[in-house]
């Protein structure tokens, strides 16, 4: 058992939760930038390994913001889904830019940094439930071209040792 204070207690959670929401927010904007990779090609068969590679790298480079507006006026994901990446790049922005910033006198109180906990998971939650959602239409895209689970995760894998 450590022996922190309530306070630093309450200060560690909200910060490593912190880290959690940012972790979720790059695993969301690199799944748009898969899906805009994939989904979102107008001819997809004429790509080239190294022409996806390529697109998947500069994807990658790109904010959440370029990703979105990118995708905006594709036809393979549905308003509704846009809506929700929209509602999510606003508060992706907001935790990023503001967050801290905005919350600085709660974070000096104990139930303001309670609030922040409860702000903070829920901001986790959009992001892994738009995440999820975007993955699904990336999938079922693949899916239809033969691309099996067990490829998808390979490919995922490599993609996560290139890093």
């Amino acid at each position: 058992m450590d022996n922190l204070s309530d306070d630093a207690r309450e200060i560690k959670e909200v910060s490593a939760l912190f880290g959690r929401a940012v972790f979720f927010i790059q695993a969301f904007e690199r799944q748009l930038g898969i899906a805009l990779a994939t989904v979102c090609l107008s001819d997809p068969g004429s790509v080239t390994r190294e022409q996806y590679d390529a697109l998947l790298s500069k994807n990658f480079k790109k904010t959440l913001g370029q990703l979105f507006h990118r995708m905006k006026d594709d036809l393979h994901i549905t308003d509704e889904i846009k809506q929700e990446i929209e509602v999510a790049l606003q508060l992706r922005n907001f935790i990023i830019h503001n967050y801290f910033w905005e919350r600085m006198l709660p974070f000096n109180t104990s139930a303001g940094r309670q609030a922040m906990l409860e702000e903070l998971h829920q901001a986790c939650t959009v992001f892994q439930e738009v995440d999820s959602k975007v993955e699904a239409i990336t999938k079922a895209w693949g899916a239809k071209r033969g691309v099996t689970e067990q490829d998808y995760a390979e490919e995922l894998e490599k993609l996560l040792k290139i890093e």
